[in-house]
């Protein structure tokens, strides 16, 4: 059970990274468009 809790907590820091540090062509995507995608996509799977 804690390897899942490790595993999420890695991907959520690399999500993060990459949402506030964009590499390559995503550091051409607008900061509202890539903050906007990662909020709908944590409400739709929430839901």
């Amino acid at each position: 059970m804690w390897v899942r809790a490790v595993a999420t907590a890695i991907l959520a820091g690399v999500i993060a990274q990459i949402l506030v540090q964009p590499p390559g062509a995503l550091a051409g995507v607008p900061d509202w468009l890539r903050y906007s995608a990662v909020a709908a996509g944590a409400l739709r799977s929430s839901c």
